[in-house]
């Protein structure tokens, strides 16, 4: 369905050209050819509405899917681990893993995976659209974007680095709150609400200093990603114009080239949002496993078997000898 989805949007810029090309000659004696441009490019675009629609519900539904299932199964393998495990791990951090870190899971399972199938069909077809139009304008293409893939992966890298970090200090966070909370009495009898608004200030005021650190980063690499697009306009109207006048490249093939070049940038816009969720998703995926990868005491998985089960308490339940007077009398 993905397949088809990018088919259709590189399909469609070559059709742009075609009637644009058809602009140049007699339009009387090139309606007709005009009018079947244009509705095709219609039926391409009224197409992959509908099939984007359909491949993200194909995605994202069952991502939504594991979100459910994964929180069923951490609440339930909380509910047999031992006393021991909650001395470990705080009841805040616990929290934490359940809400905000399965959150991620589910990006990975949904979003992610369907950008990466985005991302791989489009930086497949496009070039190879892109190469039948021009392949020396292709290459001169290429320039930038090897360029950015470069800057991006090790401004990719150290997001990584600071995101695992900003987890773990969102955890503590969430675990000292409930901490907090949980004594609240005992903080309003002492009156020493400023010391513990000051404990919380300064673990809300760590996150802040990781989460900004995380946002100029993302400010700094976003932009250059966005400048890819330009970058390459700027490189086809100077090159590909040249091949214009020499007879090399008509009017509608620039114009479609121009397009593609928008549809292989697009892919930019979406890699530094898919390498976020995916090394979220990953951490988050560690971070949930010191819940189900505990082991259960033995004592909590042994059970009756069905037929000792439902011979209990079959005859009701007799007391003898049992004698018994209230106190005083």
């Amino acid at each position: 369905m993905l397949f088809v989805t990018n088919w259709f949007a590189v399909s469609i810029p070559r059709y742009i050209g075609s009637a644009i090309d058809l602009l140049d000659d007699s339009l009387a004696r090139n309606m007709e050819a005009l009018n079947t441009n244009v509705l095709l490019i219609a039926a391409l675009a009224l197409a992959m509405m509908a099939t984007r629609t359909v491949s993200r519900m194909l995605f994202f539904n069952p991502g939504r899917a594991v979100e459910r299932e994964l929180k069923d199964e951490a609440f339930s393998k909380l509910t047999l681990l031992p006393r021991d495990f909650y001395e470990r791990f705080a009841t805040g951090k616990l929290i934490s893993i359940v809400n905000n870190d399965i959150n991620g899971i589910r990006a990975l399972a949904g979003i992610v995976m369907l950008q990466i199938f985005n991302v791989s069909f489009a930086l497949s077809l496009t070039p190879y659209k892109m190469w039948q139009l021009s392949p020396q304008l292709t290459l001169y293409c290429m320039v930038p974007v090897v360029i950015t893939l470069l800057i991006s992966h090790r401004a990719i890298n150290r997001m990584r680095q600071l995101m695992k970090v900003r987890m773990t200090e969102l955890q503590t966070l969430s675990s000292n709150s409930v901490e907090l909370l949980s004594g609240i009495e005992v903080i309003k009898s002492n009156h020493i609400q400023p010391w513990a608004m000051g404990e919380f200030a300064v673990d809300n005021d760590t996150l802040l200093r990781r989460s900004l650190k995380l946002a100029r980063l993302r400010t700094l690499v976003l932009p250059i990603l966005g400048y890819t697009d330009r970058i390459m306009k700027v490189l086809i109207l100077a090159v590909g114009g040249a091949y214009v006048i020499r007879a090399g490249l008509s009017l509608g093939e620039l114009v479609a080239f121009l397009s593609y070049a928008t549809l292989l940038a697009m892919p930019f816009f979406s890699m530094a949002m898919i390498f976020s969720a995916f090394q979220t998703g990953f951490l988050s995926i560690d971070s949930l496993r010191k819940i189900l990868d505990e082991d259960i005491p033995p004592q909590d998985t042994t059970h009756l078997p069905d037929a000792e089960r439902e011979q209990l308490f079959s005859s009701g339940v007799s007391v003898k000898n049992l004698s018994y007077t209230y106190p005083g009398q």
